[in-house]
Parts: structure tokens; sequence; C-alpha cells
């Protein structure tokens, strides 16, 4: 099973399209709402790294794990978590004035758990 995740860093957020999900299936955070990645446990997950501005830092800490954002690239990346759990995102690039403001939480679920979120997102059409 492979999953494919776009992920743009844009100042000063970070927003998830979950292409299992179809063009519904995209969560977008804010400065004061940091948006949750939701990941399969042992599942391989295919990233689809870029930016609309600038350069960010798509840096994971408990993963051990940093890729850059950048204008007009895509860096794609696999990846599979082992571990469930919940882990802290940001970026580590300096962006901009509000760069200390682009959180993110990586939730990892069991696989039916997954599936379930994302049936969710694809009913939240906004």
């Amino acid at each position: 099973v492979m999953h494919t995740i776009d992920v743009t860093g844009f100042q000063w957020s970070w927003q998830f399209g979950y292409e299992d999900g179809g063009a519904n299936a995209v969560v977008t955070g804010t400065p004061a709402q940091p948006p949750t990645l939701v990941l399969p446990q042992g599942e391989r997950v295919a990233f689809k790294i870029h930016s609309n501005d600038v350069v960010h830092g798509f840096y994971v800490p408990g993963f051990m794990y940093q890729i850059q954002t950048i204008p007009g690239v895509i860096n794609r990346v696999e990846f599979i978590q082992k571990k469930l759990g919940t882990y802290e995102g940001v970026c580590n690039i300096l962006c901009g004035t509000s760069h200390t403001y682009m959180r993110f939480n990586v939730k990892v679920v069991t696989a039916a758990e997954y599936q379930s979120y994302i049936e969710s997102l694809k009913g939240n059409v906004a």
C-alpha cells in the first residue's frame, strides 16, 4: 500500500493534501491553528513537498527527518513510520517574520483509523 500526500509550505503554515481522498481531502493550517498530518502506521507514504513562496524546512525532530520546500521544485521522499503517537513538526529554515509560528503535528494512527480519517475529510467539503 502506498499513500501520497502533497505537503505545501507557505508563509506561515502548512497544507496537507491526501491523494487517497481526492480533491476534497485537504487540511490547511494557520499560525493560530497548526494543522495535523495524519499518517498510517507501518504503511508507505510518499510525500510531494513544495512551496508557493519561499524556502521552508519540513522538519519532524521525533523522526530525525528534514527536507526543504523549494519554490518551483517538488521534492519527493518515501517514508514508513512504525511507531504510533503524536509528534511535533516545525519549519527549521528562517522563512520570514512569522517563521516561528510554522508548526504542525504529526499523528501516526492504525491503518483502519487512517482510512476513517480520509473518509471524514472527503465529507468535509469546504
